[in-house]
């Protein structure tokens, strides 16, 4: 009876013997080597899996979180079994002071300080990368969003700070036991930090990759991918990977954080709440509700600063002529391809990040240069009625 039929009530004999047996009293079929996502705590989890088959997805996301660290006591923690000699590490990260003592940490590799590597505070306000091989210095600490990456090929590793590489050095810290958020290896030094974005591989990320990764959220199944904590859950007390991989990791202490923006202009606030994208006129709007806004009209409205306008990520059209503004800052704002700006009273205006643009509108107002030879795009240019001395096409 080699029990595959899988349905009905006869136990078929496959020794050509016609022994067949009657099933009685309920017993029931039951598939074996079941495939599907084991991972309680995925979205599609299959109870009757036996085998996982890499398909886990659909982890809580509730929006636009991140993880806060206190500097006292939190952490989260994950166990970590293989040593790596090619890896990447790539991750956002703030400070929530303006200083951090001397070993500060917001990750780690080891649970001993001999062992491993952390991403931590030099004492002197910088972010640094320590180990017993070598130390690194990634750029001043700041209470912005900073992206940080460290890429190693099993010869070499190389440090990125907001994309751009900061060292390459000829060694590679292949330590690892665990992998640790919002501390140091000794754990007593805790940092005050916020993290989001957190992904580890088993590749050596190139730098194009890197700046990919940083302009677009990952989807959870690229290759190589170990590790990808979003911190989108906004609740709960644990970070969970959106790699499928299930290397979740408890969270001790930390809170969620919801990401806002700045804005301190009250009548460029009043506008967003006019604009449904506000509620209350606070000096703040959440990020979420502006990151995927592609068209902004905010003219005529008594604005003297656009500070907030910054993530506006997706920002593809602006409209904030008629108003007070001396300075505008749209170096954050890449895809920019219509800016009307004209009727207020600019000194300066820096297009040069905004490649993309193909219509500039800047006339009526106080500019003394323009530099445009950056839009190669550019189709709808008017400047007239500035005080231009100077302009580069």
């Amino acid at each position: 009876w080699k029990l595959n039929a899988g349905s009905g009530t006869v136990a078929y004999d496959h020794t050509g013997n016609a022994n067949h047996g009657e099933i009685v009293n309920g017993a029931a079929w039951k598939e074996l080597n079941i495939f599907g996502c084991t991972d309680p705590y995925a979205g599609n989890y299959d109870p009757d899996a036996e085998n996982d088959d890499g398909s886990c997805t659909d982890y809580p996301d509730n929006g636009e979180y991140s993880l806060s660290f206190d500097g006292v006591d939190d952490y989260t923690h994950l166990d970590w079994a293989d040593n790596m000699s090619t890896y990447t590490v790539s991750l956002w990260v703030r400070s929530n002071v303006e200083e951090q003592e001397l070993w500060r940490g917001f990750f780690n590799t080891y649970n001993s300080p001999s062992y491993g590597f952390q991403l931590d505070c030099n004492g002197s306000n910088q972010f640094r990368f320590h180990s017993d091989l070598g130390v690194v210095l990634f750029a001043p600490l700041t209470t912005e969003w900073s992206h940080i990456a460290v890429v190693a090929d099993s010869s070499t590793t190389s440090f990125y700070f907001n994309g751009d590489i900061v060292s390459v050095e000829n060694w590679v810290m292949n330590e690892w036991n665990q992998i640790e958020l919002g501390r140091n290896r000794s754990t007593n030094e805790p940092g005050n930090y916020t993290l989001n974005e957190v992904s580890v591989w088993n590749i050596a990320r190139t730098e194009d990759e890197i700046e990919q990764e940083m302009d677009h959220a990952l989807s959870g199944d690229e290759d190589g991918l170990m590790v990808y904590w979003k911190g989108n859950a906004g609740t709960g007390d644990m970070l969970y990977d959106h790699s499928g991989n299930a290397n979740h990791a408890p969270i001790y202490g930390a809170t969620w954080s919801v990401d806002t923006t700045t804005v301190s202009d009250d009548n460029f606030e009043q506008a967003l709440i006019d604009l449904g994208y506000d509620d209350a006129l606070d000096g703040y709007v959440l990020t979420e509700n502006i990151s995927g806004v592609t068209s902004l009209d905010v003219r005529d409205k008594g604005i003297s600063d656009l500070t907030g306008i910054e993530d506006f990520k997706a920002l593809e059209e602006l409209s904030c002529q008629d108003n007070e503004l001396t300075v505008l800052d749209v170096s954050s704002n890449t895809a920019l391809t219509t800016l009307y700006t004209y009727n207020n009273d600019l000194t300066a205006l820096d297009v040069s990040a905004n490649t993309a643009l193909t219509v500039l509108y800047c006339h009526l107002n106080q500019l003394t240069a323009l530099d445009v030879s950056a839009n190669t795009a550019l189709t709808y240019l008017a400047c007239n009625s500035n005080q231009i001395t100077s302009m580069d096409v």
